[in-house]
């Protein structure tokens, strides 16, 4: 459908990189882990792309589940020496102060995305995320100076880093604002207001921003690490870019060109 935009990400997208870069850490040995619903699987699948050493499980939680210690009992007897985990939200807080609990922080590393851990989560999960590998496609840490302004306006604001969709969400504003202001405020003329959300013409706080021909992003994915600051905050510390301006997965079985 050509009035269909979207300024965030497609699932695989967010973890794309994260397989390659579990390798590259010398994991040989890995579990998935994650939650029982589409996004579970579209998560520990990506994961799974360019990881060369042997997945010894993928496994599937109910979303209602908040109870993991004979899960984190199974992944200590796997002898898996790197974890995947996709828990968005409440699950993602439960999994990773249970897996502080078992002793694991420091022991097996985890690796995830955005949902499971980042500023919104931080206060309640404590240090059992530090050292806890996320990709993301924002983060408060991009380098650039509409960014720095908004992380920055944000912080007054609320007190705390922005999150993953703090961001997205000021993206799609600032882009339904830039199409708004290219038709002069007449949305009614639909295809030049479609012609006008397709250049996206404004500022990015992830920097540069283009549409693939599906009209998903194409974007950077980072490799972060949650570190804590001299006050004892946490925060997620740029490591790399694990996927560089990239389409999704999917944007050639769409047969918009």
């Amino acid at each position: 459908n050509p009035y269909y935009f979207n300024a965030s990400f497609q699932n695989a997208q967010l973890t794309t990189g994260m397989g390659a870069f579990m390798t590259k850490q010398g994991v040989k040995k890995l579990y998935l882990i994650g939650a029982d619903f589409e996004a579970g699987y579209e998560h520990t699948d990506a994961a799974k792309t360019g990881f060369k050493g042997e997945i010894v499980a993928q496994q599937f939680t109910p979303l209602t589940q908040l109870d993991f210690a004979a899960d984190i009992a199974k992944i200590r007897a796997s002898g898996a020496d790197g974890v995947f985990a996709f828990y968005p939200g409440g699950l993602g807080i439960a999994f990773m102060r249970q897996w502080a609990q078992a002793g694991l922080v420091g022991k097996i590393p985890v690796f995830s995305n955005i949902a499971l851990t980042e500023p919104t989560a931080f206060q309640a999960q404590g240090k059992s995320v530090l050292g806890t590998y996320v990709s993301a496609v924002y983060f408060a840490g991009i380098d650039n100076p509409v960014n720095k302004r908004f992380v920055q306006d944000f912080k007054t604001k609320f007190g705390r880093d922005p999150a993953s969709y703090a961001g997205l969400a000021y993206d799609a504003m600032m882009l339904v604002d830039s199409a708004v202001k290219e038709v002069k405020g007449n949305v009614k003329d639909q295809v030049a207001f479609r012609a006008a959300l397709k250049k996206a013409n404004f500022q990015s706080v992830r920097g540069s921003f283009a549409f693939s021909s599906n009209n998903h992003p194409i974007q950077n994915t980072y490799l972060t690490v949650v570190d804590e600051r001299s006050d004892g905050s946490l925060f997620l510390k740029a490591t790399a870019i694990i996927s560089e301006k990239a389409a999704d997965n999917f944007v050639g079985k769409c047969p918009l060109k």
